[in-house]
């Protein structure tokens, strides 16, 4: 796809291959190869979007995992590839705690009407660290 500027000349879009999409895959790949990091050393990390094998939200998961991060919260609409991950993470990084929490449009628009989810959330990193909501 073309654009025209102003200026008569044109703009060619860029497409992405699938060869550069594995390039790009291999590249962030690369990041888990160094030695694990402590950018993330005692946090609670609630990560949004894992569903994907292949995705952001799944990468993200593995390389807070990968800087120290003491628990992570993956969420995601579809529950489906929520346990393989929880296992490449367990497996990899042991010290690391890992919920899930599937996403079912229902629980969105709980969310949306009462912010239960968030409540839920808050109380289930309480609970993981020991800590206490005060009354």
């Amino acid at each position: 796809m073309s654009q025209t500027k102003k200026d008569g000349l044109k703009l060619e879009s860029p497409k992405i291959t699938y060869e550069q999409t594995l390039r790009r895959l291999e590249k962030i790949q690369k990041h888990l190869e160094r030695p694990r990091g402590d950018r993330l050393k005692g946090k609670v990390c609630i990560i949004t979007g894992v569903g994907s094998l292949k995705g952001i939200g799944r990468s993200t998961a593995l390389l807070f995992a990968h800087e120290g991060a003491k628990a992570l919260y993956l969420l995601d609409f579809d529950g489906t590839n929520l346990p393989n991950l929880k296992n490449a993470i367990n497996k990899t990084y042991p010290d690391v705690h890992v919920g899930r929490m599937f996403l079912s449009h229902a629980v969105v628009y709980n969310f949306m009407k009462r912010s239960s989810l968030y409540k839920e959330m808050l109380q289930m990193t309480l609970q993981f660290l020991n800590w206490s909501l005060m009354p």
